[in-house]
């Protein structure tokens, strides 16, 4: 042993009070050893050297009890951690060759929480050596880690915040805290934070997926209450989500779903669709009966709600092509594509015959005539309509003066056709109509474009009459009466979705002409006798209180007419709907609301081949119409007239047509129609009308029926 390495034992036997060799005469020698950084440091490396070599003599007690001294000796922060570690190594070799296993692992993990990256010297390690090294650094490790399931403060006070966001509803701000929290490393509690800030903001679909992550992660942490929680909560959400169940329409294959625009795997489109609260765009694409097949609905639900959605459609393969059509090329695509046979040219015709009762004896048979033609894909329409009006009435104000009953025959007849030139179409139309005492003659001109894709349709339509007003059974060269009209319509329809059309449209109608009917006479009372005649006074009161004069009619030889109307067409599933409100007002000063709504509901179809529509098809049709009007400005119920010395002076415009005086209007009826096939169809319409006549003489209110019988054929 050298003098250096024996003076470092001297002094650290006697500092250890463990005598080695004959340490009481040397004990003095400790103060001579020469001055070094440190003496403690130079002692315990000098320690270290001589441990190294009792180890190698299988000294390993005498080892230990060098190591232990100069450890003791270091103190605190009185050697380098360095050092320590080494002099902590070294005790672990000696302890794992003396086979204490768990004194050896300790006397490692001791030395590598002195130095994390520290080595045992390679020269004395053995496999055991080594296997008892592997496990102090995993146990090192461990130690210098925060226990599994540990906030750190950061998170913890993340987790605070998003708490009290939370509770003031402020859903949005509680993701935001968590979101940035977890964005450092995903924990347990920050994830079912996360979930429920989420199922707050209906959004159950990432909440469920947060919340099973974060049950994942407590189970690593072997956090069991946190477990417990978190599957409380995963099976709230699975509750609250809610399903819709797609029933497809027999004969639909290759099968696309979209949700939202978002693609469902083919392997879940039967099965029940999970989705978050609100309104979602569901799209199915796919073939029926080896044609295209599209369908789409806005659905609505809310939290655990399930909902059964029949995904049919009865729009034909071409049907959709044209809906889609933007021209005429389009369209002809669409013929070459799904009816190549076809030259495009569809042909409508038809047989209706309609009647009226009412209980003012007034009865009407008109059994009608009509054809039309349309090429869509050249561009170009004709058609017209002949009919025939059998009128037999016995109005209350012709009986007041003894007519007799009579029966009137109108006969008229239309054409109309038009050319399509670009997005612009160009129309023409005529019109005319016969009866014994009256002439009707009209023609007009029509301009309309699709626009925007025809999304956007504006119109406008003009059209003159020339009428003849004369006297039954009297040449028209004796009497007669020439009336004119210009009438301009004009307005657009618009395409909000494929579901929902607008329409928006004007009249104006200036009448020029006497219109005064040559049959009707007007009573006249005296000014104290006519407020006593009520409403609705009887043939006999009015004949009673009525002075000696009847004058004919006089109405004003001009009227100017406006309207304006509002309308909206939206397609269901199954059904249409169809509602329109006009306003209307001229310059006589009457004024007049009338509000129409009928409903088109599809109800059956019979089953087709490989999924097609087939026959008979089936549609109710309700149909409810509200009217009202004011009376014009002349109006009265009992005209005053006074007597002067040439006879009696009557007012100068007078009339008995009830239907220039106040009264209101209520129609309701139902319709079916029924498609035989393709080609044939057969519709019947019953409707009832009220009518109430709220200042007139003779007549209080009429109650009357309409019916209207259709048989038609279509065919391309």
């Amino acid at each position: 042993m050298t003098t250096k390495r024996f003076e470092a034992l001297r002094c650290l036997a006697l500092r250890a009070g463990r005598p080695l060799f004959v340490a009481a005469a040397l004990g003095a020698l400790c103060f001579a050893v020469p001055t070094v950084a440190s003496a403690q440091e130079a002692v315990a490396r000098a320690a270290a050297d001589a441990a190294i070599e009792q180890i190698g003599a299988r000294a390993y007690d005498d080892a230990i009890e060098l190591l232990d001294a100069a450890l003791a000796s270091c103190g605190k922060n009185k050697c380098p951690a360095s050092l320590e570690a080494e002099l902590l190594m070294d005790q672990g070799i000696a302890y794992g060759l003396k086979d204490k296993t768990d004194d050896a692992r300790d006397a490692f993990v001791k030395a590598l929480a002195k130095k994390a990256d520290g080595q045992p010297n390679a020269k004395l390690m053995t496999r055991k050596l080594k296997q008892i090294f592997s496990e102090a650094q995993a146990k090192a490790k461990a130690a210098l880690e925060p226990p599994a399931g540990t906030l750190t403060s950061s998170q913890t006070q993340a987790l605070d915040s998003a708490r009290r966001l939370l509770a003031s509803n402020d859903w949005e701000g509680c993701l935001a805290a968590m979101v940035q929290s977890l964005s450092a490393g995903d924990y347990a509690a920050g994830k079912l934070m996360a979930a429920r800030c989420q199922d707050k903001g209906n959004l159950l679909v990432e909440a469920k997926r947060d919340a099973e992550a974060a049950a994942a992660l407590a189970k690593a942490d072997k956090n069991d209450a946190l477990v417990k929680e978190a599957a409380a909560v995963i099976e709230q959400l699975d509750a609250d989500l809610p399903r819709i169940n797609l029933k497809f329409q027999a004969g639909v294959t290759d099968l696309v779903v979209t949700v939202d625009g978002v693609k469902v795997d083919a392997n879940n489109i039967r099965a029940p669709l999970i989705n978050n609260p609100g309104t979602v765009l569901i799209e199915v694409a796919g073939k029926r009966g080896g044609e295209p097949y599209e369908y789409s609905k806005k659905v609505t639900f809310e939290r655990s709600e399930s909902i059964d959605l029949d995904v049919t459609s009865s729009e034909t393969p071409l049907q959709a092509c044209y809906r889609k059509a933007r021209n005429a090329n389009e369209r002809k695509a669409c013929d070459d594509k799904y009816n190549p046979g076809a030259k495009g040219l569809n042909f409508k015709a038809g047989l209706e015959v309609s009647s009226y009762n009412d209980t003012n004896q007034v009865d009407v048979v008109s059994p009608a005539l009509y054809f039309a033609a349309v090429q869509p894909t050249q561009g170009w329409n004709f058609g017209g309509q002949a009919i025939v009006d059998v009128v037999s009435t016995a109005s209350a104000d012709i009986v007041a003066m003894a007519s007799r009953r009579f029966d009137q025959v109108r006969a008229g007849a239309s054409v109309g056709g038009g050319y399509k030139v670009g997005v612009a179409t160009l129309g023409v139309n005529g019109a005319t109509s016969i009866e014994n005492d009256y002439v009707a003659r009209s023609g007009g001109v029509s301009f309309s474009a699709d626009l925007f894709e025809k999304m956007i349709s504006p119109y406008v339509t003009y059209d003159f009459g020339s009428d003849i007003l004369g006297r039954a059974q009297t040449d028209f060269a004796v009497f007669r009466r020439d009336l004119y009209r210009h009438t301009i319509n004009f307005g657009a329809s618009v395409i909000f979705n494929p579901s929902t059309v607008g329409v928006i449209g004007g009249t104006v109608e200036l009448d020029r002409g006497d219109a005064s009917k040559p049959y009707r006479y007007v009573p006249m009372f005296d000014v104290t006798v006519a407020p006593e005649i009520p409403a609705s006074a009887s043939a006999a009161l009015v004949a009673a209180g009525r002075l000696p004069i009847m004058p004919l009619e006089q109405l004003p030889t001009s009227r100017n007419r406006y309207a304006m109307l509002l309308g909206i067409l939206h397609r269901f599933d199954t059904a249409t709907l169809r509602a329109t409100e006009r306003i209307y007002t001229d310059d006589w000063g009457q004024k007049a609301s009338t509000t129409d709504v009928r409903f088109l509901w599809d109800f059956y179809e019979g089953k087709g081949a490989g999924g097609t529509p087939g026959y008979p098809q089936l549609r109710l049709s309700p149909h409810a119409r509200f009217n009202y009007q004011g009376p014009v400005s002349f109006w009265q119920r009992a005209y005053v007239a006074s007597q002067s010395v040439g006879g009696y002076d009557v007012p100068r415009y007078r009339t008995g047509d009830r239907e220039l005086g106040p009264l209101l209007a209520v129609t309701g009826g139902l319709g079916l129609r029924s498609a035989f096939s393709r080609v044939v169809s057969l519709s019947v319409q019953v409707e009832g009308v009220y009518t109430q006549f709220l200042d007139d003489l003779y007549l209080f209110d009429r109650w009357g029926i309409f019916t209207a019988s259709n048989l038609e054929l279509e065919f391309d």
